[in-house]
């Protein structure tokens, strides 16, 4: 949710504070990772729902 508000609201959020900083310079790394080809957003994709099923997973223990 961070890097989704960081993403979002970063341009209007004040530069002094350094949490928003870092958290804009990975959402820029972020953004500069997909190359377009459809296997990145495959991997991407496998590689999100992995996350999920794991964040799920911790939750149900």
């Amino acid at each position: 949710m961070a890097f989704a508000a960081a993403a979002h609201f970063g341009h209007s959020l004040p530069d002094k504070v350094a949490a928003v900083r870092r958290a804009m310079d990975v959402v820029r790394v972020l953004h500069s990772l997909p190359s377009g080809r459809v296997g990145d957003y495959v991997a991407w994709l496998f590689a999100g729902t992995v996350t999920l099923a794991d964040l799920v997973g911790l939750t149900a223990r």
